[in-house]
């Protein structure tokens, strides 16, 4: 017969035994685990966001140079004015004398004044016409205007198949009431201006816009504001001139009356025949010194010119 005794001893050993296999199953190490991988995971979620913000600000930089450098300096570099053109200002060449300024290339791809610079935004060149009374000969009004070069290779014949053409984006942004600012104009060396495009400025305020020529005047916009952006092409082929004008502030209405009812707008005349013209074209001022204040001036801000 079994000892008592015995028996507890046994059923101890084997109660022990028991323990032993089920204190690993509880044991806290797969959750010691499992939160050691979620901390190394957030580690490395954090390390990831910090690079991607990091090659984001890179390329933004990169791209922001590509698209705004190099930035021209001075305006014949901004709107590429090769030697097809030659600069007339409305100061004089010397200290207070009575000559106007000039600039032509290849002075004029490094020049820069208070009457002819690039703007801060770096969207276009300003060109200033002050009430200094400095005007070029035969003139009374001042004039800050680019001329195309005259000679064998820059002046033309009306009469060419061509076309000849001159292509401009600008806006007019300010003349004082009851002055006109010539922007562009069709000339001849020995007989004048031909066609003079223009911005009119009633004494009232009210503004428009309109081609004058030998046999009467056109009104492109009726209805025109100071600072709004606008396209012209003039283009000469024998003897025919044919213009349109676009107000890129205004609605497309094709196929309407002239005047600020059609946009754009455009018309087909004939020119007078000569054999020296050139094309004109920033902002002729029709104020006076002595008669508008000391203060007054014409501008506009030119964002394209081209010639052909």
């Amino acid at each position: 017969m079994i000892s008592p005794k015995i028996v507890l001893i046994a059923l101890a050993s084997l109660l022990s035994a028991q323990l032993c296999v089920a204190l690993p199953l509880a044991s806290p190490t797969k959750t010691t685990t499992t939160k050691t991988t979620t901390t190394r995971t957030t580690t490395t979620s954090k390390t990831t966001t910090t690079k991607t913000t990091t090659t984001s600000k890179t390329t933004s930089t990169t791209t922001t140079t590509t698209i705004y450098s190099p930035n021209p300096k001075y305006p014949a570099q901004f709107l590429n004015l090769k030697d097809d053109w030659y600069l007339q200002l409305p100061v004089a060449s010397t200290p207070n004398g009575t000559t106007f300024g000039s600039s032509s290339n290849p002075g004029l791809q490094t020049f820069s004044s208070s009457n002819f610079f690039v703007n801060a935004d770096k969207t276009g060149v300003v060109f200033n016409t002050t009430n200094t009374g400095v005007t070029t000969g035969g003139s009374t009004h001042p004039r800050t205007e680019l001329r195309q070069v005259t000679g064998i290779a820059k002046s033309w014949n009306s009469s060419d198949v061509g076309p000849h053409e001159l292509n401009i984006t600008l806006s007019k942004d300010y003349l004082p009431p009851g002055i006109i600012s010539i922007f562009a104009q069709l000339f001849s060396v020995a007989s004048g201006a031909q066609f003079t495009y223009r911005v009119v400025r009633q004494s009232n305020g009210a503004t428009s816009i309109a081609v004058c020529t030998k046999s009467g005047c056109y009104t492109y916009d009726d209805n025109y504001t100071l600072g709004t952006r606008f396209s012209l092409q003039i283009s000469v082929s024998q003897n025919m001139v044919t213009s349109r004008y676009l107000n890129l502030g205004k609605p497309l209405k094709t196929n309407a009356v002239m005047g600020s009812t059609s946009n754009p707008y455009f018309h087909t005349i004939p020119t007078i025949p000569y054999g020296d013209y050139v094309f004109k074209t920033g902002s002729y001022c029709t104020i006076l010194k002595g008669v508008q204040p000391d203060d007054a001036y014409c501008q506009a801000t030119f964002n394209s010119i081209t010639v052909s």
